[in-house]
């Protein structure tokens, strides 16, 4: 029998509150003031809709149509407030979908669901790469889940999944995770040809953006490298118990220290056991399916960072379209959110061994409150310094006053922006490297470093093929006049102050140096 409408609401309620006190506890900094620079997630002030806005760079689209939403959206919703509706929205969309998905189990599942959710490693991680926006197709994910299980009229049902489905596709990997989500759940539910047809057809339709980019701009595929460098992170039993929990990312810098505890692994080993025994609670080929969930794509980002695996997905990127798929981090999205749901229906089943012990009445819901307790503690021990790092992380900051006078200066370009590399550091932003924002202010070509350098432990990858001939002399700081013109470069834009080779520029005409940048004419 399906519980009184009144249990259900307040069950829903609790886990959307609790997710988003949590998100708060982590995220709290980022509600001030200014704008967000950190890694991949930056913005800047008045966007321009130039090339980099529309994926035509010649540098693969991940950003597509992302940047070119917020640009066009930014005269009504300003991209400050815009990045932090996406930040809060990639923990607290998931958190509160996990909730509302398990109402109907009761107010204990989703508490525990909606925490669960929120303070999640895999989410941790990937914010602290900056990568918010792409995270929206996790939390997109138990959204998705509710839509297709919508048994009314699939008119309805099918709009539903496509408003789900549309904060996850404003990334190119996000827009696939999304459509691949529509059409498995089309599957399971066993929708007509029809309908499932129609969804098909709407998940390219949404892909169309970033497809199109990418065969207008770049066509070519990855380097072999990209498969070691974005391998999860396996050194022994601990960082597997790591990935099977949705740990273990590629970069140094976003990994979770407190992880590597003894503390911190048995918590994880006991939250594993709880989902197995949240396994138990589920009946048929639903078990199949979630355990599925949990346990493949983990086993698959392993086996492809294993010996047997890497020489062979490294081959791979060869095939365009393939170096999508190199991060195999993001692959544990999947079972990140089946962790979510199993462990609240694991805590489910200890209450109701529990309550067959102890007799009814007050007792029980101090147990109950117990195991929300217990089941808590657990998963901030598993993870316990996710709001400090996600609190130094995301500060918002406001750009210069003089910004606007250099990006003016700048005019339509073609602008080479140097030092030579991808990341930028400066003093107004503290000691957060965030990917360089000028192709987002600049109407015109904007010639900037796109391939990565990614350090793992001994090991150095070069990550890339876009950047042009003269990167190497770029990188040195050695700027001539010849080579500029032969690259059709107008303007050579200067970080201050920011890591890297300063550019001498012998034969240049300044046109204006402010607290931040130095902008050259080529004679």
């Amino acid at each position: 029998m399906m519980p009184a409408r009144r249990p259900v609401l307040l069950a829903a309620a609790v886990g959307i509150v609790l997710s988003g006190v949590v998100t708060l506890v982590m995220l709290w900094p980022a509600l001030g003031s200014g704008y967000l620079l950190y890694r991949d997630f930056i913005t800047v002030p008045d966007p321009a809709l130039g090339p980099r806005t529309w994926g035509m760079t010649g540098s693969a689209p991940r950003a597509v149509p992302l940047d070119a939403v917020m640009a066009l959206a930014d005269p009504v919703v300003p991209t400050w407030l815009q990045q932090k509706l996406i930040l809060f929205g990639s923990l607290w969309g998931a958190g509160s979908g996990v909730a509302v998905l398990l109402r109907n189990r009761g107010v204990l599942a989703a508490a525990v669901g909606g925490v669960v959710a929120t303070w999640s490693p895999f989410a941790a991680e990937r914010l602290l790469l900056g990568q918010a926006p792409t995270l929206l197709a996790w939390s997109a994910l138990p959204w998705l889940v509710l839509a297709s299980r919508y048994s009314g009229w699939a008119g309805i049902r099918v709009p539903l999944l496509l408003v789900a489905a549309l904060p996850a596709a404003l990334t190119p990997s996000g827009g696939l995770t999304a459509a691949a989500a529509v059409v498995v759940l089309s599957l399971l539910w066993r929708r007509s040809r029809a309908e499932s047809t129609v969804l098909v057809a709407i998940g390219l339709g949404w892909c169309l953006p970033w497809v199109i980019a990418a065969l207008g701009g770049r066509t070519d595929a990855g380097v072999s490298e990209g498969a070691a460098a974005f391998r999860v992170e396996v050194a022994g039993p601990a960082e597997v118990l790591d990935v099977f929990t949705g740990g273990g990312v590629w970069a140094e810098g976003a990994r979770l220290a407190s992880r590597d505890g003894r503390a911190a692994g048995s918590a994880m080993l006991v939250l594993l056991v709880m989902a197995a025994v949240g396994l138990t609670a589920v009946a048929g080929a639903r078990r199949r399916v979630l355990a599925i969930g949990l346990f493949l794509p983990p086993i698959v980002a392993l086996g492809l960072a294993s010996p047997l695996g890497l020489p062979i997905f490294a081959a791979a990127q060869a095939v365009p379209g393939v170096a999508l798929f190199r991060d195999t981090h993001r692959l544990l999205a999947l079972s990140a959110f089946v962790l979510s749901l199993l462990v609240p229906l694991g805590a489910v089943a200890v209450l109701d061994q529990l309550g067959r012990r102890i007799p009814r009445g007050a007792a029980l819901p101090l147990t109950a409150m117990g195991v929300f307790c217990v089941s808590t503690a657990l998963v901030v021990l598993a993870a316990p310094d996710i709001p400090r790092r996600l609190q130094g992380a995301y500060r918002p900051v406001e750009f210069p006053k003089d910004w606007h006078r250099a990006v003016r200066a700048a005019g339509e370009g073609p602008v080479l922006v140097l030092p030579w590399q991808p990341m930028r550091q400066v003093p107004w932003n503290g000691d957060r490297p965030f990917l360089d924002p000028l192709s987002l202010a600049l109407p015109g070509d904007v010639v900037a470093a796109s391939d990565l350098v990614v350090q793992r432990g001994s090991e150095r990858y070069q990550v890339g093929s876009s950047d042009p001939l003269p990167a190497a002399q770029w990188a040195a700081g050695r700027v001539d006049l010849a080579t500029l013109r032969s690259q059709g470069i107008a303007i050579v834009m200067e970080w201050r102050g920011s890591p890297g080779a300063a550019p001498r520029t012998d034969g240049l005409r300044l046109l204006t140096r402010t607290s931040s940048l130095s902008v050259w004419r080529v004679p």
